[in-house]
């Protein structure tokens, strides 16, 4: 209920209207700017914000304002907020919202010069109060043809998506003649403002917009928006959503057992936080359920906030607990703008980047988050669990069944987890919680599997029908090949998709040749990627795709492969890579031609078909050894990643070596970020010829590319520079270190020893091994004294001079370093810098200062 008009009741209670709306519209346009889609009417938007800014410092000042203007005003933000959740005719929307909020911002300037009386008088005083009201009776028309408008709006987007795209929604609904009955009312309002001697505006308006208030309005929420983009970029720590659409689309009528199942219709309808683990054997179905789970089924049945993570481990940003928790708190942040609270946004600003690393950090801002009275329910979907790596793993097992026993207080979230049943998973789940909730999606009991084999009889007929229009089959073959099939048991998601890759691949699909091809399906998952690899045209050429996908630091894209590839080649015969570079279509099927199904294309990045295809592929300690009397060759286990990453350091060494990076620079960015990555991965000795091309890509200075390098992990390029180049003794770094003296402090004998050998005289007259010793002592790097000691340092006094090294063994009371300097020639009445004998220093050492009075 409005208050009087003029009151200060009624100016309080405007202004509380106004500001709850406009911070609604600031969520708002928080969702638009940082959603995981693009919105074309952003600028729209924008301009949009900023004019109802200044209606609000229109209201605010307005202490007379009338009821229809600051409804009005206050309806902009509403029908906005719904506007932007519209799909096909949002920009149609926010176009008129744009010109009702022109209006509302001149119009309520008109209205304020109007009523505070400084509008020209007109006429006789008779004739000017006929005139003043009829511009009162055009005003209040407009401000209800504009209130029309917005209770139209909202009958129209409150509808749900499906009734909005049956027909032209807005050819049919009158929109056309709304508008054009608000610009007529515009003419006719703006006609009577000139007579009245109230529309000259625009200066004040002018004036309003450039006051100090306003200003500093408008640059607060510029500086704190920048600050919330810098958040929401720093949380991005890899593409979570490209990764889970990886996974296939759901076949319909397909995953409807598991949305049936008592287990998880209990934990989708209770009340309060909850915990569900979903296993699955290897190609199963668990990463496509999950996906169906976040895209479909939980936003169509239940108002909450949706947030998810899918680990793989082939990806490093992608297999981590902390990345995962990272991912989260950014989709509650998208989704719940209102809790980017100043207290957070400082807490990044002070932490920056570092915050991401730390799982404990992470998470004690998404409990502060879920327990927000502003937040309703969250709903977290993770998938294959698996694939964390274990340590963080555990740390996040722990929170999850914490949290699903009442630790997040008034925290209402709902976890469901997917993982195959490693029985230490199990474990790590059930020591926590012995009630656990347990789905295993191979069914566990025969009702229960015959829902499944149902499911995966129409996968299998989809796939079918997918052969039937690349080839060109008749129902009758269709027909055929379904009868072949379906009658096969102990099928899985997986082996279909695989075994209709070998049977595509069936010369004539006659009665004979299908049930030939039938016969010979393979009956594992393994069988058949031995089948498809096995049928590649070009087996080598195989190699090295699978090779740079499995070794690559993130998923390459097909511009960047087929670079590589052509690289590959171009280099093993010292010709022009460009006569191996095929464009992006004809390298898709390239692709297609030579690994088959064992590779897929999904948003022009290149995959390997299932997580399965990795761990066939790739040789660990438990593959079997090639069978030495049948010699057979086999694709399981054939790969090696340390012969992975050398190839694709080689490429990214030599790519960027040569000319050619600066015209074909696909690769440069991948190459420059992760080459020694790569390089550091494989084993290169000093010698090989890459290596001084490796050392050229450090620094062209000798000394930083030696820091570099050791700082990189490359101990061939560290190797060569010192043997060949004799670096490591000076100049200082930045740190004011030289290399010797940061390896001696770090304790690394194995360097120490090879600049002893190679780069530096420690018998000559020059005291660089003075500071590195002393850092040795210091730090009780034994090891590396008796190294600086048996190299022939000279202990004796130069020039007058002690080294005073003996006294720091003296102060920390190391009596083996006190024993090994003695013993090389160091001086038992040496004095510090302050004139401190060596038994002052070691005193509260009852050890040393013994073997200090025994020795002089």
């Amino acid at each position: 209920e409005l208050q009087p008009i003029g009151t200060a009741r009624r100016q309080a209670q405007l202004d509380r209207l106004f500001q709850k709306r406009v911070n609604a519209l600031e969520k708002q346009k928080w969702k638009i700017q940082f959603g995981d889609q693009a919105v074309a009417v952003q600028d729209l938007v924008n301009g949009l914000f900023e004019k109802v800014l200044v209606i609000k410092g229109l209201v605010d000042t307005a202490a007379s304002a009338s009821p229809p203007a600051a409804l009005a005003c206050a309806g902009l933000s509403v029908i906005f907020m719904l506007a932007l959740q519209a799909t096909s005719q949002q920009a149609i929307l926010l176009q008129t919202l744009d010109y009702t909020s022109s209006l509302m911002c001149r119009f309520q300037v008109i209205e304020d010069v109007y009523r505070s009386g400084e509008h020209a008088p007109v006429s006789t005083p008779g004739h000017q109060a006929d005139l003043l009201q009829k511009f009162e009776d055009h005003l209040t028309d407009l401000y209800a043809a504009i209130l029309e408008f917005q209770a139209r709006a909202l009958q129209y987007l409150g509808k749900r998506s499906i009734a909005r795209l049956l027909g032209d929604a807005f050819e049919h609904e009158g929109w056309d003649d709304i508008l054009q009955n608000i610009k007529s009312l515009e003419v006719d309002t703006e006609k009577d403002a000139q007579i009245i001697g109230a529309a000259n505006v625009d200066q004040r308006l002018r004036a309003i917009q450039s006051t100090q208030q306003y200003e500093s309005t408008r640059q607060m929420l510029i500086d704190r928006d920048k600050k919330v983009m810098k958040l929401l970029r720093t949380l991005y720590t890899s593409p979570y959503k490209d990764r889970k659409d990886r996974n296939d689309d759901r076949v319909p009528g397909t995953c409807e057992w598991f949305t049936h199942h008592s287990l998880f219709e209990s934990w989708h309808q209770t009340e309060g936080s909850s915990l569900l683990w979903v296993s699955a054997d290897p190609g199963c179905g668990k990463s496509v359920l999950a996906r169906y789970l976040v895209d479909d089924f939980l936003p169509a049945r239940k108002e909450a906030t949706i947030c998810y993570f899918f680990f793989k481990d082939d990806f490093s940003d992608q297999n981590t607990a902390a990345s995962a928790i990272s991912a989260i708190v950014r989709q509650v942040f998208l989704s719940n703008p209102q809790l980017l609270r100043d207290s957070i946004l400082a807490k990044f600003g002070t932490d920056g980047d570092r915050l991401t690393k730390s799982f404990d950090d992470l998470w004690s801002i998404f409990t502060s988050l879920v327990t927000d009275p502003c937040l309703g329910e969250v709903i977290c979907v993770l998938d294959a669990l698996d694939e964390c790596e274990k340590v963080g793993r555990g740390r996040l097992i722990e929170e999850l069944v914490r949290s699903s026993q009442g630790g997040l207080g008034t925290g209402n979230v709902k976890f469901l987890v997917t993982s195959r049943p490693y029985l230490d998973i199990y474990r790590e789940f059930q020591g926590a919680q012995g009630d656990l909730s347990m789905i295993h999606l191979s069914g566990e009991g025969e009702e229960e599997i015959d829902q499944i084999s149902k499911e995966i009889n129409l996968v299998t007929q989809k796939r079918v029908e997918d052969i039937a229009r690349e080839r060109g089959l008749t129902s009758k073959q269709c027909q055929m090949l379904l009868d072949e099939l379906l009658p096969v048991v102990d099928r899985t998601y997986l082996w279909v998709t695989l075994t209709m890759d070998v049977i595509r691949t069936t010369p004539g699909f006659t009665k004979g040749n299908i049930r030939a091809a039938v016969s010979q399906l393979p009956s594992t998952v393994d069988d058949a990627y031995e089948k498809i690899l096995s049928r590649s045209p070009a087996p080598e050429r195989a190699k090295t795709i699978l090779q740079t996908i499995l070794a690559a630091e993130r998923p390459l894209s097909v511009n960047e492969l087929a670079l590589v590839f052509a690289c590959d080649q171009a280099f093993k015969e010292s010709v022009d890579l460009e006569d191996y570079l095929e464009t992006a279509e004809d390298f898709k099927q390239t692709l297609r031609q030579i690994c088959g199904l064992f590779v897929v294309v999904i948003h022009s990045q290149v995959y390997l078909l299932h997580q399965t295809a990795r761990e066939f592929l790739v040789r660990s300690e438990y593959t079997p050894p090639l069978d030495p009397i049948a010699r057979t060759p086999t694709w399981k286990g054939s790969i090696d990643l340390q012969d992975s990453n050398r190839l694709l350091a080689e490429v990214c060494v030599r790519y960027l070596a040569s000319e050619k990076h600066q015209e074909l620079d696909t690769l440069e960015g991948y190459a420059t970020r992760n080459w020694a990555t790569h390089f550091s991965s494989c084993t290169i000795t000093y010698e090989d010829p890459i290596t001084p091309l490796a050392r050229e890509l450090c620094s062209s200075d000798c000394h930083a590319a030696l820091e570099f390098a050791f700082q990189s992990g490359l101990s061939s390029v560290v190797e060569y520079l010192i043997k060949v180049e004799k670096a490591g003794v000076g100049p200082p770094s930045l740190m004011g270190r030289t290399f010797l003296a940061s390896r001696a402090e770090e304790g690394r004998a194995d360097l120490v020893q090879m600049i002893f050998e190679y780069a530096i005289d420690v018998t000559s007259g020059s005291a660089s091994w003075a500071i590195p010793l002393r850092l040795a002592v210091i730090n009780g790097h034994v090891g590396v004294v008796k190294m600086f000691l048996e190299s022939g340092v000279n202990l004796a006094p130069r020039n007058g001079l002690r080294d005073t090294s003996i006294c720091y063994a003296a102060f920390e009371g190391n009596t083996e370093i006190l024993e090994l300097l003695l013993s090389h020639g160091a001086d038992v009445n040496t004095r510090d810098l302050l004139g401190r004998t060596l038994l002052s220093l070691a005193e509260g050492h009852d050890a040393a200062c013994r073997l200090l009075i025994s020795s002089g």
